[in-house]
């Protein structure tokens, strides 16, 4: 959230909404006076979390994750129409409620400066009043309830979930959302992967739009949410919301071994010790001054795809805990 207070020439009074790149920015013109108040949207300014490689890149492979998939029965579709419109009247109700921001900002430059007609104050503050009360109703009796669940299914979503309830006390979960093959691994301590990644998160809680007392599980994703519903898995992605079946998900658990970066992982199994730069015996290569010394991790690999365009790699940083859901991932294709 930014505030500006610029001058200006203007004899008249208005009021702007400017949708940006980076988020919403809000401008009240006054005579002699202009505010803004911008709204950065979530996701924006982050960076590329790809290590630097002075190797040639072989070629590029980009991961989508973010088509929600459109559920085929009515009733599902029904569901989904309605956390849309719940995402989608709470993010205005947000854009609201920050008027009462703007009005209380007027209001001091009216007893302050000079004076504003008391329309404008009005008028900022009841949007805000409006926003307010939206929010709390979607909040509160506005949650859509999930219910008339059978025992049985609700005993499979339980055993579904509980794998992933495990990884909530991994140190680092990334998705992988880029895949770089360099042309010669000596340059990347051997290996001939790069992985762009970013850190994802593991919650159990309920979405601000559902109500339930069946316990869920929401995978955080770089783009997107993944949400782990007794009958089907629901993919946010803005206020687009798409459905698919287990049925028509697959679950495959690997592991990889990957020259870290960063800082290594507290429950990071390690392999061994290698350099940036390094011969073919494994030996460093003398040619380059700063050549790092490197640690071979062995991280968990987690695959979700669908038939539907869904795909998403996950790495776990500890592979115990990943190890320890190969026999649920038959019970995703079973279900």
């Amino acid at each position: 959230m930014a505030f500006r207070i610029r001058l200006n020439k203007s004899k008249t009074i208005s009021f702007r909404i400017n949708p940006l790149k980076s988020g919403t920015q809000f401008a009240l013109t006054l005579p002699g006076i202009t505010i803004t108040l911008t709204l950065k949207s979530k996701g924006t300014g982050t960076k590329k979390n790809l290590p630097q490689s002075s190797g040639q890149i072989k070629n590029s492979q980009k991961l989508i994750s973010i088509r929600p998939a459109a559920f085929p029965l009515e009733e599902e579709g029904s569901l989904l129409r309605k956390i849309s419109s719940r995402i989608r009247l709470n993010r205005l109700s947000s854009w609201l409620s920050s008027t009462l921001i703007l009005a209380g900002l007027v209001f001091f430059i009216d007893k302050c400066f000079l004076p504003i007609p008391l329309f404008v104050i009005l008028s900022l503050a009841s949007l805000g009043i409006i926003g307010v009360l939206v929010k709390s109703y979607i909040h509160t009796l506005g949650k859509i309830p999930i219910e008339n669940i059978s025992e049985t299914v609700i005993q499979k979503h339980l055993e579904r979930i509980y794998p992933w309830k495990e990884l909530r006390k991994a140190d680092r979960l990334w998705q992988i959302v880029e895949i770089s093959e360099l042309e010669d691994g000596k340059e990347n301590g051997g290996y001939l992967f790069l992985y762009e990644r970013k850190l994802i998160t593991v919650k159990e809680k309920l979405p601000f739009y559902l109500k339930t007392d069946i316990d869920l599980l929401q995978i955080r994703l770089a783009e997107a949410t993944l949400l782990l519903l007794p009958d089907f898995l629901l993919l946010v992605h803005k206020d687009k919301v798409g459905a698919i079946p287990y049925r028509d998900l697959s679950l495959t658990v690997d592991k990889v071994s990957y020259p870290e970066p960063e800082e290594i992982a507290r429950d990071s199994r390690i392999q061994k010790k290698t350099y940036k730069y390094v011969n073919n015996d494994g030996s460093p290569d003398r040619r380059y001054k700063n050549n790092i010394q490197l640690t071979v991790c062995e991280y968990g690999s987690i695959t979700l795809k669908s038939t539907t365009g869904l795909d998403v790699l996950i790495h776990c940083s500890n592979i115990d805990m990943v190890e320890n859901i190969k026999d649920y991932s038959i019970k995703w294709s079973n279900t």
